[in-house]
């Protein structure tokens, strides 16, 4: 499941960032409509970036945290034609918080949203709810078994 897209969102294509340093990986904490989960940093493309521009741009602007892009590590599609492209990102400067003046920090303030960019432990990743539930898994294990030198694709469940 998840709560960024279901059969009835129009198209999107949304850039996100793994970002890992050491022992910990950036996640961003929400809380939406009564629903408690994580998800990786990011957003939907721009006109006219690329799509490793977007999720530089949106870890930026979500968490203030600086990166780099190594590489494509995952994507995929949703029933709906969505598509999610998840980048290991490289740690430059910043610590995590909520950038001002974002879309973000707008829902919190008037809506109530939260939004808590958090560097959470490796070893506590199985415990969270994290979407999309196919990249938490793949993560995990690739985690311990080693990242993908070659991005791997997925067909993204949607309720």
């Amino acid at each position: 499941m998840s709560f960024w897209t279901n059969k009835n969102t129009p198209h999107r294509t949304r850039s996100a960032v793994i970002l890992l340093r050491e022992d910990i990986v950036l996640l961003m904490r929400r809380i939406s409509s009564g629903h408690k989960y994580w998800i990786f940093p990011g957003g939907g493309v721009e006109e006219g970036e690329t799509k490793e521009e977007a999720a530089k741009r949106e870890c930026l602007e979500e968490t203030t945290i600086t990166c780099e892009i190594d590489r494509l590590l995952y994507f995929g599609e949703y029933e709906n034609k969505s598509k999610q492209y998840m980048y290991l990102a490289r740690y430059v400067s910043g610590e995590p918080k909520l950038g001002e003046g974002t879309n973000e920090w707008n829902s919190v303030k008037n809506d109530g949203e939260v939004y808590e960019p958090k560097f959470v432990q490796v070893k506590e990743l199985g415990d969270l709810k994290i979407f999309p539930v196919e990249i938490k898994e793949a993560l995990i294990s690739d985690l311990q078994n080693g990242l993908p030198t070659k991005s791997r694709e997925f067909n993204f469940e949607v309720e």
